[in-house]
């Protein structure tokens, strides 16, 4: 009897540990950090490159990263905000799709306590997110601009005018604000030269800025300087330099933002003046830090800028990724 009431001892006492180390193995999982990340749509090289850097930060801070892909998709977009939520993560980071259309999912996920991110929007553009974080349109799209003033000073200094073609998006209000500031930071330190405008269209593509490039150049066939959104319309662009006899090495001031990889070749060789580089790693770092300040009970800014740096032939090789 002694020894039975012994061994009932040892397993009643090996129960009780083994359910202390199960109680205390989860309280170490539930304690663990986890956000969800949802980009516009990982067919665009920004937004890959973005949800792998959110990986990573993750990584780095001992975070559960939920990387997801809205696909450029409304409802897929709602969906996985919804399952967040049921998640119950710590933190959202997302680049809506239409923030309108889903400000109220996010907004049920705010009161839920899950604050939210809103990546890619300014406040005012959405003043409504937990906070907002991204660039300054206006300071993105005057550094592309100082990178073609530069070059048209060095060419056509002493010229009374120079034409100049703005492509970008002009149905959406933040590139908006980035196309105005490339043609401010033309007037601002272009010296001599009027600044003449004469293209301001959607070419945010490849083709699309071919073809307006094209259009300009038969009613415009002086038209020499060009500033884009982005990469792609500055490649683009160049096609329509090369394909009307243009010889861009020599007489284009091409410059555009985003620093894509295609671009990069173009930078080298001279045909585009430079780039803007929009720091994936950086953003996303400072994100996972805001989230975890928040879960830590301290206040963020409710704009969250991340650093951009002009990228050009003499520190290209310096972007690897």
């Amino acid at each position: 009897m002694k020894k039975l009431f012994l061994l009932t001892l040892f397993l009643i006492a090996f129960l009780l540990c083994s359910g202390m180390v199960f109680a205390g193995g989860e309280q170490e999982e539930s304690g663990k950090v986890t956000v969800g990340t949802s980009v516009f749509s990982t067919e665009i090289e920004y937004f890959y490159i973005l949800s792998e850097a959110y990986k990573t930060a993750g990584e780095s801070r001992g975070i559960e990263v939920f990387a997801t892909d809205g696909e450029n998709n409304v409802d897929k977009q709602i969906q996985i905000i919804e399952d967040f939520i049921v998640k119950g993560v710590d933190g959202i980071v997302i680049s809506a799709i239409n923030p309108n259309a889903e400000r109220a999912i996010l907004e049920e996920a705010m009161d839920s306590g899950i604050p939210v991110l809103l990546q890619g929007q300014e406040r005012v553009e959405a003043d409504w997110a937990t906070a907002n974080i991204g660039y300054s349109e206006w300071d993105m799209g005057y550094m592309a601009g100082e990178l073609a003033a530069d070059r048209i000073n060095e060419l056509y200094g002493d010229k009374e005018s120079v034409k100049v073609a703005i492509l970008g998006f002009p149905q959406w209000p933040s590139c908006i604000r980035r196309a105005d500031a490339h043609i401010q930071a033309l007037k601002d330190n272009v010296k001599g030269p009027e600044i003449n405008v004469v293209a301001r269209q959607e070419g945010g593509t490849r083709q699309n800025a071919l073809k307006v490039i094209e259009t300009a150049l038969q009613a415009h066939p002086d038209l020499r300087c060009v500033v884009s959104i982005n990469d792609d319309g500055a490649i683009g662009a160049v096609a329509a330099f090369e394909a009307a006899g243009v010889d861009v090495l020599k007489e284009c001031c091409i410059a555009g933002c985003n620093n894509d990889r295609a671009v990069r070749p173009y930078i080298r060789e001279g045909k585009i003046l430079g780039s803007v580089d929009l720091n994936h790693q950086g953003l996303a770092d400072d994100a996972m830090d805001a989230i975890l300040a928040l879960k830590r009970g301290e206040e963020i800014p409710e704009m969250l800028y991340v650093k951009m740096n002009k990228v050009t032939p003499d520190n290209i090789d310096q972007f690897d990724w």
